[in-house]
């Protein structure tokens, strides 16, 4: 049984409609059943009479009638009930059967190549810890950290207010302790998130060995708040995917003036995104950058 994180199921079917010539989607079954009642009913009524005439012959006359009422209802009712099975999760074990061959090695892999990798985890969702570094809340559970903090900054400016020159050696020990304190780490950090979320739309980044999968939310199977538990665990998930690209630790910003504008518009929103997950060790020189089609533990 394969627990299953991710599932892009319009990829997975599209590779496999490719290899087969066409894909089942899914099974329905039409199933019918009718039901019928009736009802019976009815009555005979009859009327008697005696009558005479007389034309100098004398005589009776007995008269009768009969009156038939009768009825037969049918009820009849049918159902009718459509089973549908999915076929999406059983894909993930066609596509695996299937693209068994195309797998590359690890010394092939290029550009898009198809992979199947199995390693170790780490969950990048830079909306949620972007949320969780909210200062208003951590304000409650740290509070002795926060004032700190504050009383810190309150110091600089009051140093910045008065000779700068007769407090150099002060100011400069404030701001070392700035630097390193959490606070301030926790502050940059959350810059950093919300900036990625705008980069990322909202994706969330999965690092599986030496590859980093970007992965469209609406195909994410656990709750973006259990990948903070998930990140603890020790278990080893599996990838598949294409290569898009591979990082090579350059940064072509650096001589942006050099570059012509259609190339910085090309250019631009990757490398930015390169800067941030390699500045942070996120990703690393000669990590793959891919397009997952199924991410599972087994």
């Amino acid at each position: 049984m394969k627990e299953i994180i991710y599932l892009d199921t319009q990829m997975v079917n599209s590779v496999l409609a490719q290899l087969d010539q066409g894909l089942l989607l899914k099974n329905a079954v039409d199933t019918a059943s009718t039901q019928t009642n009736s009802e019976e009913g009815g009555g005979v009524t009859t009327t008697e009479g005696n009558g005479g005439i007389n034309f100098g012959i004398s005589g009776a006359v007995k008269v009768s009638k009969s009156d038939i009422d009768k009825f037969n209802i049918v009820y009849s009712t049918t159902n009718r009930e459509l089973i549908e099975t999915a076929m999406d999760d059983y894909s993930l074990d066609l596509l695996l059967e299937k693209l068994q061959e195309y797998f590359a090695e690890s010394k092939d892999v290029k550009e898009g190549s198809y992979i199947k990798i199995t390693d170790t985890t780490h969950f990048y969702d830079f909306k949620q810890l972007s949320k969780s570094l909210n200062k208003e809340y951590l304000k409650v559970f740290l509070d002795e950290v926060f004032e700190q903090y504050e009383q810190l900054n309150r110091e600089i400016k009051a140093i910045s207010k008065a000779s700068k020159a007769k407090n150099q050696n002060r100011l400069q020990e404030i701001e070392e302790k700035l630097k390193k304190s959490p606070i301030k780490i926790m502050e940059d950090l959350q810059g950093v998130s919300e900036y990625m979320t705008t980069l990322l739309d909202n994706s969330v980044l999965i690092r599986i060995g030496e590859t980093l999968s970007l992965c469209d939310a609406k195909n994410i199977r656990p709750t973006n708040a259990l990948f903070g538990f998930m990140n603890l665990s020790k278990r080893k998930a599996t990838i598949i995917g294409t290569v898009v690209a591979q990082e090579d630790g350059k940064n072509v910003l650096k001589d942006i003036e050099k570059i012509d504008s259609a190339n910085v518009i090309k250019y631009v929103s990757g490398n930015l995104m390169q800067v941030v997950l390699t500045s942070f060790g996120v990703a690393r020189i000669g990590d793959y950058y891919v397009r997952p089609m199924a991410i599972y533990f087994e």
